[in-house]
Parts: structure tokens; sequence; C-alpha cells
């Protein structure tokens, strides 16, 4: 388990007392293209090769996963080079040297300016349908799946799941980087998104949107709330966003005629 103990004073009703309490570890992660240096993310240190692949593939600079070359994890280092048969390299230029994805938005915003144009995107045509119920059900299996978040409290959690079952699931302490790391390991494992659902437990906002929008994802739901901007661009492009999807309840945004 990522996770570090530490000793601390518990203050609770004027009773102190001394406890140990369980923290997520955060780390540097170095991610390098085809040689050269991108970006260090602050993040949970597990999955870097999946959290490295994500994250590219959301900048635009991974096509799929035959375009990659080679992976190699340097652990000792904390770094992941990522090597592709097209040796495109990044934008020259670009000297902020790290980046958190914990809050507010992603590296992208800083390296790329994402657009937040619907037109910039294709839109989304998946036609399944799933009752609100499997969504409330999925949900609770998510929660109780965060063995991480439950040891500490301190982490986001995104999960891929299809209309029955969770198929895979990630933390970070940052919620971008949850996300990434699922569309990464996705991409590895030549697993289809555009006929999946994408569970977070984080406040949608418009670039995490964009994140599903771009590997076709139909359905975005959260325990938390979206952004004005991110229903803005559901609805433009057709994609079910949801809410507050919190024990037998939820609020849909976009999309609605997929929840049954």
């Amino acid at each position: 388990m990522e996770a570090e103990s530490f000793d601390i004073v518990r203050i609770e009703e004027r009773v102190r007392k001394n406890i140990s309490d369980s923290v997520a570890k955060e780390t540097p992660l170095t991610i390098f293209l085809n040689g050269q240096k991108y970006v260090t993310l602050f993040c949970t240190p597990d999955k870097p090769k999946y959290l490295a692949v994500g994250f590219l593939r959301s900048e635009g600079l991974l096509v799929d996963k035959d375009d990659i070359k080679s992976i190699r994890v340097n652990s000792q280092r904390s770094a992941v080079r990522v090597n592709t048969k097209s040796k495109r390299i990044p934008v020259e230029g670009l000297t902020l040297k790290r980046f958190t994805s914990g809050s507010g938005k992603g590296a992208s915003w800083y390296f790329t300016q994402e657009s937040t144009q619907a037109e910039d995107y294709q839109k989304v045509s998946a036609r399944i349908k799933i009752p609100a119920k499997t969504i409330s059900d999925l949900m609770k299996t998510f929660q109780r799946g965060s063995k991480l978040f439950t040891a500490t409290g301190g982490v986001h959690c995104a999960a891929l799941c299809d209309v029955k079952n969770i198929i895979l699931l990630n933390e970070d302490v940052g919620r971008h980087n949850a996300i990434d790391k699922t569309f990464g390991e996705a991409m590895l494992k030549s697993i289809p998104t555009n006929d999946k659902i994408l569970l977070t437990s984080g406040r949608v906002s418009s670039e995490m949107l964009t994140k599903a929008a771009k590997e076709g994802v139909p359905i975005v739901a959260s325990i938390s709330a979206p952004t004005d901007l991110a229903i803005s661009l559901a609805r433009s492009l057709g994609m079910t966003l949801i809410g507050f999807a919190r024990d037998k309840g939820m609020n849909v945004y976009s999309g609605e005629w997929r929840i049954e």
C-alpha cells in the first residue's frame, strides 16, 4: 500500500492523545519522451508506467499502443522514459519543471493550452444505456474498492466500467493523475473505451471531461460536482455527465437518455 505512517497528536473534545496515522505517499515522477524531459508530476508512486502513458496520450503525444516503441521505468530515479516510433518530441521552449495534478487545472493547461471548444473534439455517439440503479451499484463498489482512500482519506480514485462491472481502478493524490493512470492502463491492455463508463471521486472540470471525450467515453459519473464548462462541453459533445452519484440518487446534467 502506498501509505506512510506518522506519529501525530489527535485532539477531540478537548482530549489530546498520541496516535499513529496513515498518510498517502506523494512523490515526483519525471516523464521523458524520446529522450527529452517533458514534465515532473507529483503523484502517488504506484503504476508510473500507466500514468506516463495516460498523461502523454491526453497531451496528444501518443496516438495509440502501436505508437510506443519502448517504455522504461527507473524506480530509483522516479522516472519513466517513453520512446515512440514516430520520434515526435514535445513542444520546445516550455520551462515548467514541476506540477502536481492534485487540484485545479492539470498539467496540460500549462503545456498545451488545452482547448475547451466543443468543435475541437469528436462527438460521442455510443448508444449504450444503463439503469440508474446500476450506476449507484457501481459507485458503491467503486468507493469500497478505494483501499488507499479508506486507509488515508487523502487520494482520489478513477475507474473504467462496462454496464455491469468495474474493469480498471486507480488511485492517486491527483484526480487528473488517477484518470490518466486509468486511460494509460486501458491503452496498454488494449481495452476499448468508447463503450465504457468513467467513475471519478473528484470534481469534474472541463479538462477532466475532455480527457474522457478524447477516449470516446460516453458516460462520466462522479461522487462530486461538475463545473459549468464541463456541463456545456458534455452537452455539446453528446456525453452523459452525472454528478453527486451517492447512495441511491444522482444528478444527470447531460445525455439523460442513456440513463434508464
